[in-house]
C-alpha cells in the first residue's frame, strides 16, 4: 500500500511540475535541498548560471552523516560531495 501511495504522489508530482525548463542567458539559479536515504538525511546546495538557452555551468556541494554498527563496532561516516 505505501509504493502505491508513493508511487501515484510521484506520478502527480510529475505530472505538474515544470523542472526542465531553461536559465535565460546571464541569469541565475540558486537551490538547496534535503534528501532522504537509508544513510543518512543528505543535504545539499548547488549554483548555476545560464551561459546560453539550453547550457548552464554551475557547481553542487553535499553533506551527508550517519553511524553504523557493524560486529559491535561504531563507526562515524561524514560524506562530502562537489561536483560541477
Amino acid at each position: 500500500m505505501k509504493k502505491l501511495l508513493l508511487s501515484v504522489t510521484l506520478l502527480f508530482t510529475m505530472t505538474f511540475s515544470y523542472s526542465q525548463g531553461s536559465l535565460p542567458n546571464g541569469s541565475s539559479q540558486f537551490n538547496v535541498g534535503l534528501g532522504l536515504s537509508g544513510w543518512g538525511v543528505p543535504i545539499y546546495a548547488g549554483f548555476d548560471f545560464g551561459v546560453s538557452r539550453d547550457i548552464t555551468l554551475g557547481g553542487e556541494f553535499s553533506f551527508r552523516s550517519y553511524k553504523e554498527n557493524w560486529t559491535n563496532t561504531n563507526y562515524n561516516h561524514n560524506i562530502i560531495g562537489i561536483s560541477g
